[in-house]
């Protein structure tokens, strides 16, 4: 796959979170600008990326899997630097420490 981007590129977004609550709420939310999909697991997100890549983020739930995300990590670094990594927090009750971003 090559990484040649458009512009219909960039308003497409990877959702990964193994919480199906989190996944529906994100998409409803993000199809109002984006093009979404979406994975309940690294392993379904890797296969997106090679099926339907580039996306211009993949936005992932902190609570996913570690084990999942070590593989996701090299594989977005190694094979599409141009995608965004967001993590967020799936949680409704925030504090001023999930609000940081690093």
């Amino acid at each position: 796959m090559t990484q040649n981007s458009s512009l219909s590129d960039l308003a497409r977004i990877l959702v990964l979170s193994e919480d199906d609550t989190v996944l529906r709420l994100a998409e409803s939310e993000l199809r109002k600008l984006y093009t979404v999909s979406t994975a309940s697991s690294a392993v379904n997100a890797i296969r997106l990326l090679a099926e339907s890549g580039p996306f211009a983020a993949v936005l992932t739930d902190r609570e996913s899997s570690p084990t999942g995300m070590d593989s996701l990590l090299p594989e977005l670094m190694g094979n599409y630097p141009q995608t965004a990594l967001m993590v967020f927090n799936g949680s409704t009750a925030l504090t001023p420490k999930d609000a940081t971003i690093h």
